[in-house]
């Protein structure tokens, strides 16, 4: 699971909205510049020199099938992972869940990527504001599962509505009620 956001520089990173060349090789469109930077620099260790991730995924090429998931900033990570994974991992198309992502990319970015990995689910709580983020022009991927919250200690304030935690319990609860049911993004 790749994590949310930690530390003011990624905060800050978070908060670009700016369009970067899609860093995926043979990728398509443009992805959000902040999300883009950290994704680059994306590695399974703390050196410079530490392997990127696709890279070790590649190398478990024969370990079978790949899924891949993420929260906050850790879903946009996911959601470049997961195209970098289905483009060069030699694995094929991994599974893809995020919950609580922000938009990543362009229409162009979003019609390579639904194709590529068609097996991408989106868990998105409909208070929660990250989500909606990066406002106009960028896109979802994959199908969406929108979750509400159903106690009124869960509506107390935005950030509870972001935590994972939250977002843990919501899934929990409509599991258990069976209600479950993807559609495609926005």
């Amino acid at each position: 699971m790749l994590r949310g956001t930690e530390g003011i520089f990624e905060w800050f990173k978070d908060l670009e909205f700016g369009w970067a060349k899609n860093p995926i090789t043979g990728g398509k469109g443009r992805t959000e510049d902040g999300f883009t930077a950290i994704y680059r620099s994306l590695r399974v260790g703390a050196a410079r020199s530490a392997k990127a991730v696709v890279e070790v995924v590649a190398e478990m090429a024969g370990a079978g099938g790949v899924t891949i998931t993420g929260h906050s900033l850790g879903g946009a990570l996911a959601t470049l992972l997961g195209l970098d994974v289905a483009l060069n991992g030699g694995v094929g198309a991994p599974e893809v869940y995020t919950f609580a992502s922000p938009r990543v990319g362009c229409g162009e970015f979003r019609e390579q990527y639904d194709a590529v990995v068609p097996r991408t689910y989106r868990v998105f709580n409909h208070t929660d504001l990250v989500p909606k983020q990066p406002p106009l022009l960028y896109t979802h991927v994959g199908m969406a599962q929108e979750l509400r919250e159903l106690e009124a200690q869960e509506r107390e304030s935005f950030a509870r509505a972001h935590f994972l935690e939250t977002y843990l319990a919501l899934v929990e609860e409509r599991i258990g009620g069976g209600e479950l049911e993807a559609s495609p993004a926005d």
